[in-house]
């Protein structure tokens, strides 16, 4: 697929060294959307890619918590996933405008296939990935990620992601 890149991160890897991976990507003006499940690394490795890169930094969950004045599992609560992947779109679509930015998705950002597709047309999509039971360890047992704490197998809700 044109505008993705897939980068699986071993549980052994050490995100600041592996950043480097990612240097080839500065000639590129398009947003660097990092894109994979809640424990993937997204949020860890932006400030470090847009640090290395001189690029703006977005988190995407930051700047709709910013925009609402609630959390996101508050948002989950008061108004549904339907509705909060509605909020979710719109900030996408305005992130999608800007050259030159590393956004750090939430974990289902690009869950529908047709805005994945807009992404994908409009940005570079790095997706992170790591084994389940990594992602698993690195959320912990208290972890407020509405789609892993919602259902009855977190395991399986983090692999349908």
């Amino acid at each position: 697929m044109r505008g993705l890149v897939r980068w699986s991160v071993h549980p052994d890897d050490c995100y600041a060294r592996d950043v480097v991976v990612l240097k080839p990507l500065t000639v590129t003006a398009r947003p660097i959307l990092l894109n994979g499940p809640p424990g993937s690394g997204k949020t860890t490795l932006a400030p470090l890619v847009a640090s290395r890169l001189g690029y703006e930094l977005i988190d995407l969950d930051a700047l709709i918590e910013r925009e609402t004045a609630s959390t996101i599992p508050e948002l989950f609560a008061r108004e549904g996933e339907g509705a909060f992947r509605a909020r979710e779109r719109d900030a996408l679509k305005r992130v999608l405008d800007r050259e030159r930015a590393v956004v750090a998705l939430g974990g289902g950002a690009l869950v529908d296939r047709a805005f994945r597709h807009e992404a994908l047309r409009r940005a570079l999509v790095v997706s992170l990935d790591a084994p389940p039971e990594v992602l698993l360890a690195r959320l912990g047992a208290s972890t407020p990620r509405p789609l892993v704490t919602s259902s009855p197998d977190p395991g399986a809700a983090l692999r349908s992601l």
